[in-house]
């Protein structure tokens, strides 16, 4: 099934009411809602079209794991957990016209501020009974029904997504580049120098990219990096060495005898170990310390080389390095190379490793807004499970609220990780699905269902449902790891795909 957005509204300047506004009816609707700065105590609810005053809504649901309560003729939809200042929460919901529109939803808020509050969490079904027409509107409100009887703060807002329908053409743009996948040779996405010599050079091929805009990514380590000695890190048309004539466009290291330099370096159809790089930049090393980079061709003319330091994050840039008379020439470049001009360099002098490449995209950001990650472990031999870290960050900043197979909930405060998918009996493969609020200036929510099954139809599943929270309020989700702390391995076939959308 595929997915198109629909309405996205957002509270900017001033707190107001939040409302999708009005759009296209789909029978299949997936709803993203986050609230922040609420102007009331009541909990958030929904209600749709116009339909604000009258009790056609009926409810169902269960508050922290806690008995199912059960409503009937309600004036709209409650969704949040608690009243919490901040929530977030997804809906599935059948649209049908001539049929009652029926809702399934989960949410969860922060529950306070900081890992040591364990988030709330409401997993509930609705439906609105109207059976003329489709739903083509949604508005925030709170548990009294009505269309202004809630302010919401800024940041709040609402996507609203509908599948498409045959009458539409199944067509998806997406307005990111390709990332192509390092590791693809031998060096298993690792670049090395390993002995001296003008012809030493390493490569992976990337296949066809743009010849106006990618970015390249990797980390440094100089290890025993000789005096005098010279090496290139770049995207290149061949793998000549670098006396050979070739296109380079990438970046040139220098270990002089007075200090250390780098700076974009760039040729078309020519040798590179003839040409200096431009705008060099000066900074200090140290043996063995891990460097962060990022090359950056910005058009056909103009590329720059951006040094973070030791920040694995490349959010803070400590110096550039530019230049705009890059030959229009410098094309078809499909390699990324490391090579040396210097026969001075002992063997493991550099290596140049974590390489991403972007395809098509000028600036990688910093992570978008709603991410929905699907894992499935397959067990080896012994039992498996699921915890989550977001961006490397193994501090004791998660917390999480979950509940196994029906019974009561449970919290667990200033963890290392969001513990998704343990306690599963046996060896069992398991599948889970995690949706994530990812605003980097906020606590990251999560709202996750996994199940475990064993081999044979003999014995039944197990679930978990949890919601949990990155409590870092300063970067945006850019990775994710799923760790194993059970007794067995991840096997063949186990993976982790992570989408996302603004």
């Amino acid at each position: 099934m595929a997915w198109e957005r629909l309405a996205h509204a957002e509270i900017t300047g001033s707190a107001g009411i939040l409302t999708s506004g009005t759009f296209t009816a789909k029978k299949n609707l997936k709803v993203i809602l986050y609230v922040t700065g609420l102007s009331v105590v009541n909990n958030t609810a929904i209600v749709f079209n116009t339909d604000n005053s009258s009790t056609n809504y009926g409810i169902r649901g269960s508050v922290d794991g806690g008995s199912d309560y059960s409503h009937g003729s309600q004036t709209a939809i409650v969704i949040s957990p608690t009243a919490q200042d901040t929530s977030y929460s997804t809906f599935n919901i059948t649209n049908i016209d001539g049929q009652e529109k029926i809702v399934i939803h989960d949410s969860t808020n922060t529950g306070g501020s900081g890992s040591g509050n364990a988030p709330s969490r409401r997993e509930g079904a609705g439906k609105w009974a109207t059976t003329s027409g489709q739903i083509t509107k949604i508005t925030v409100t709170d548990n009294n029904g009505g269309t202004g009887s809630i302010t919401c703060g800024v940041g709040s807002y609402i996507t609203v997504l509908g599948a498409k329908e045959p009458a539409t053409a199944d067509v998806i743009t997406v307005d990111c580049g390709t990332t192509a996948t390092a590791g693809t040779t031998s060096s298993g996405g690792t670049l090395n120098i390993t002995s001296g010599g003008s012809t030493v050079l390493s490569t992976i091929d990337v296949g066809t990219t743009s010849d106006t805009k990618w970015v390249l990514r990797y980390k440094a380590n100089f290890g025993t990096w000789s005096a005098n000695s010279y090496f290139h890190v770049c995207l290149s048309d061949n793998d000549n060495p670098i006396t050979s004539s070739q296109d380079e466009l990438g970046v040139l290291y220098r270990n002089d005898s007075s200090s250390n330099n780098f700076g974009v370096h760039t040729v078309a159809g020519a040798n590179p170990n003839s040409v200096n790089s431009q705008d060099q930049q000066t900074w200090s090393t140290s043996t063995s310390t891990d460097y962060y980079f990022e090359i950056v061709r910005e058009s056909s003319t103009s590329a720059k080389v951006n040094f973070y330091g030791t920040d694995s994050t490349y959010t803070t840039v400590s110096s550039t390095s530019s230049y705009t008379s890059v030959s229009a020439n410098c094309d078809g470049l499909d390699r990324i190379k490391i090579m040396e001009n210097s026969a001075s360099n002992t063997s493991g002098a550099v290596t140049i490793s974590d390489i991403e490449f972007y395809n098509g995209i000028t600036a990688v950001t910093s992570g978008k807004k709603h991410l929905m990650i699907q894992a499935k472990g397959i067990a080896s031999s012994a039992d498996i499970s699921f915890k989550l870290r977001f961006n490397n960050d193994s501090g004791s900043n998660y917390t999480f609220r979950s509940s196994a197979n029906g019974g009561a909930d449970g919290t667990d405060t200033s963890e290392t990780y969001i513990n998704a998918g343990t306690g599963f009996s046996g060896t069992a493969n398991i599948f889970g699905t995690f949706y994530v609020i990812n605003e980097a200036a906020k606590e990251k929510l999560v709202i996750s269902e996994c199940t475990a099954g064993q081999s044979g139809a003999g014995t039944a599943p197990e679930r978990k449902e949890l919601v949990g929270k990155w409590a870092n309020t300063s970067n945006a989700i850019t990775r994710v790891d799923v760790h194993n702390s059970g007794s067995g391995d991840f096997g063949e076939g186990s993976e982790v795909t992570v989408y996302g959308t603004d």
